[in-house]
């Protein structure tokens, strides 16, 4: 401890006693303990300097520009630390570089570069920002935009953005005008890369006094931690005051008491709740003490006594690594200020960071995490012990369910476990925090904090699996799994692929807070073809929820089967079978066409590709005296899934020759004939028994209706003669049948008349026989005998008597 190089040109031939504090270094850090380690000199090394910029930079440490000892010389030369390698390397960029300078304020962009504002050179103070492109080693001059702040040097710069959006905080510093002294200041201003605009941040009172060289971190991504500084020329005046700016509220609120006053030392913001301070300068001595600041702990300041400890200064190049070593180079160190001297050493001070392992980036709404590990990286010390916090942030942390949420370590103990269980149907960004207590607080290092993202999958629904062409499909929803939260936006971005000239209507789907669910349609267009639709996402809330997957549609054309409804027995009839959309390229339809029995399809098998146009033709030919006909098809080929199969055609088959019409009319007379013959015999020979019986008039019309064309109502009143003739010529050609129609009850009138007369001249008179009586009366007996009995009949009788 205090070890102190005087003449750091001579490190090369370093002696016994600093390779000994080397490897004593060394053996605390690889043991897992808060501690420093001293780096060994190589070739090349950068000059000893003070007031430089530097910045922590992926696994390299960057410094640039600085002066010498009394700032009669600056620098504007960039070296590089390789922590893995262990070197430094000198980098001369291209294109043009900021003027020489000390005392400009720097902070990192990410891993690849370094931003740096004002500064100072003489009498002359700077108020431009340069940013170091690291990864083409070139500087650039950026704009400035908005409320720019006034030239200065000596004030801090941090990053508190992201890697992808850099915002930078500048706060105090000092300038100088000529006859008018030195002025501090206390504004604070923020620059936003993406825009290149700075904003005033006007805090409400109480606001902490102007300051230069104060020694400045970031205790979480809002707070700004400010502490000591200089307040009074030539520094003769310290501040020990220790603030904090809430830069979302504009609100600085004063923090207990802890390390004595002083400016210029080395300070860095470890993980995203600490602030680690070393050195510095008071009015007359340089300081070489370690403090920790936890952003959340109640203790506030905690001095950290290690052995051994890097020689006492201030004014260094300081800067924290990604693998949280905190790195002091260079800088102005002495018995006292009035005896300073420039150092080249370098230090490295190693923290113990917690680590959280297995913790998954996204998470599915009510999907528990699994088990996640929360690893200290050494074992807590005896006598010591250690309380992890762990606090879920975010819009839907109030049921998100941590398990455990504290977690305490015993001495030795270096890991356990967590787990995270998500809301169901909810999806936002949760992130875990962690807030150390106990005796051994710290020691350690809270690890990052640990954002998931919960992502909802989105589903399509009423999805058909094919559109035929030339319409518009039936209306699909686009469903979230959840709202899209208050101030976020969404944008779902429908794209097809496919051989299908279909598109999505609309094809962009834009959602606003609360929606959930909006409908797009499918518009076929004219070509057949496979279409996958997939789904991409932009806007705010685009990591909220998943893409569903593809969506794959057939688009369709039918088949058409046309021709003639009527068609010639036995004679050839052209048909078409029409396709509703071109043959993809390079595929081939075949359309096997048959029909039902008693006909042939010539040809049966149609085959249609991208150069055979839409529409064949075949032929049909109907066989064997058939009435119809059914036509059918079937479609084959590597494309058959895009063509819809027709439905079956009924076809009308008409005769088209005398012998079959003459045929089917015989058949047809012929089986009216037997009908005719076997009613009219079975009726005149029920009426045989009396052929002198009158015909009824009903029954003549009966006849005539059912048939009279071919003679019955003729037979029926026995006039067989006309009745043959109408047999013949059928009712006269129909003349006589409808003759018959208004004469014929007349005519059975006559007839019955002529049967009564003729049955009153039928009868037989037999020879009278004469009988006497006994009282001189005569009588003679006639017999009259009848062809039948009817049911009455009137007889006239008269006598003529004469005697004989």
């Amino acid at each position: 401890p205090g070890l102190w190089v005087k003449n750091q040109e001579k490190i090369g031939q370093e002696s016994m006693v600093m390779r000994f504090v080397a490897f004593a270094c060394f053996m605390q850090a690889v043991s897992g303990q808060l501690a420093w380690e001293y780096v060994v000199q190589t070739s090349p090394w950068p000059p000893a300097r003070q007031a430089a910029c530097s910045a922590g930079i992926g696994d390299y440490f960057l410094i640039h520009g600085g002066c010498d000892l009394l700032c009669t010389q600056a620098f504007n030369d960039t070296w590089a630390y390789s922590l893995s390698l262990g070197i430094w390397e000198q980098i001369t960029p291209t294109g043009p570089v900021p003027p020489p300078r000390w005392g400009a304020a720097s902070a990192a962009v990410g891993d690849s570069g370094l931003v740096m504002f004002g500064g100072q050179h003489g009498d002359t103070f700077y108020a431009d920002l340069w940013l170091l492109n690291f990864t083409n080693s070139s500087w650039s001059l950026l704009p400035q935009h908005g409320s720019k702040p006034q030239a200065r040097a000596w004030a801090s710069l941090r990053n508190i953005g992201s890697t992808i959006t850099p915002t930078f905080i500048l706060f105090g510093g000092q300038f100088s005008v000529k006859n008018s002294g030195v002025q501090f200041l206390s504004d604070a201003s923020l620059y936003v890369m993406s825009q290149s605009v700075w904003n005033p941040c006007i805090p409400k009172p109480p606001i902490p006094d102007g300051v230069s060289n104060a020694q400045v971190g970031t205790t979480s991504s809002e707070i700004l931690t400010v502490f000591g500084g200089c307040q009074k020329a030539p520094c003769v005046d310290d501040s020990d005051e220790t603030w904090q700016l809430d830069v979302t509220q504009s609100v600085w609120t004063q923090q207990a008491a802890g390390p004595s006053a002083r400016h210029s030392g080395a300070s860095a913001s470890v993980g995203s709740n600490m602030l680690t301070l070393f050195g510095g300068v008071t009015s007359s001595v340089f300081l070489s003490d370690l403090w920790l600041l936890s952003g959340n702990a109640t203790s506030g300041w905690r001095q950290m006594n290690l052995h051994p400890s890097p020689p006492a200064r201030g004014l260094s190049a300081h800067a924290l690594s990604e693998d949280d070593r905190l790195i002091v180079f260079s800088g102005v160190g002495g018995p006292s200020v009035f005896q300073a001297e420039l150092l080249t050493d370098m230090w490295l001070l190693t923290f113990p960071r917690l680590s959280v392992s297995d913790a998954p980036e996204t998470l599915a709404p009510g999907v528990s995490s699994g088990p996640m590990g929360l690893n200290l990286g050494a074992p807590v010390p005896p006598g010591g012990s250690l309380t992890v916090d762990i606090v879920c942030f975010g819009p839907i942390r109030t049921t998100a369910v941590v398990t455990p949420t504290t977690i305490t370590f015993s001495p030795g103990q270096s890991a356990a476990s967590f787990s995270l269980l998500p809301p169901q149907n909810r999806v936002g960004v949760l992130t875990l925090r962690f807030f150390l207590k106990g005796p051994s607080a710290d020691s350690f290092v809270a690890p990052a904090d640990i954002v998931i993202t919960v992502q909802g999958p989105a589903y399509v629904a009423n999805a058909p699996p094919s559109v035929q062409v030339l319409t518009v499909s039936q209306p699909m929803s686009f469903n979230l799994a959840d709202q899209v939260p208050a101030g976020g936006d969404l944008t779902v971005v429908i794209s097809r692929t496919g051989d299908a000239s279909a598109k999505p209507t609309p094809s962009l789907l834009v959602f606003a807070p609360p929606q959930a669910s909006q409908t797009f349609t499918i518009d076929a267009g004219t070509v057949v073809g496979n279409l996958t639709l997939s789904f991409g996402y932009t806007g705010s809330s685009a990591n909220l929820f998943t893409p569903p997957p593809n969506l794959r549609l057939d688009v369709t054309a039918p088949v058409d089967l046309t021709g003639p409804f009527t068609v010639a027995d036995n004679k050839a009839t052209d048909f078409s079978v029409s396709l509703g959309s071109p043959v993809p390229p390079g595929s081939a339809l075949t359309v096997h066409v048959g029909a039902t029995t008693h006909g042939r399809v010539d040809p049966s098998t149609l085959v249609f590709s991208s150069q055979s146009g839409q529409s064949q033709t075949f032929g049909v030919v109907p066989q064997g005296g058939v009435d119809r006909m059914m036509l059918s098809a079937n479609l084959s080929g590597d494309c058959a899934h895009l063509f819809i199969t027709p439905t079956s055609v009924n076809v009308m088959v008409q005769p088209n020759s005398i012998h079959q019409v003459s045929t089917k009319l015989m058949m047809a007379f012929g089986s009216y004939l037997l009908l005719v013959m076997a009613m009219a015999y079975c009726f005149i020979k029920r009426k045989d028994a009396d052929a002198l019986a009158p015909r009824s008039l009903l029954v003549a019309y009966i006849f005539w209706l059912l048939f009279g064309i071919l003679g019955g109502h003729r037979f029926y009143l026995h006039k067989f003669q006309s009745g043959a003739l109408y047999f013949l010529t059928l009712g006269v050609l129909g003349l006589g049948w409808l003759y018959d129609f208004f004469t014929l009850p007349q005519t059975v009138r006559a007839i019955n008349q002529d049967r009564m007369g003729r049955l009153l001249e039928a009868p037989s008179l037999s020879t009278g026989i004469v009988h006497r009586s006994s009282g001189g009366d005569t009588r003679i007996s006639h017999s009259v005998e009848l062809g039948h009995a009817p049911d009455s009949i009137p007889i006239r009788t008269g006598f003529g008597i004469q005697d004989a």
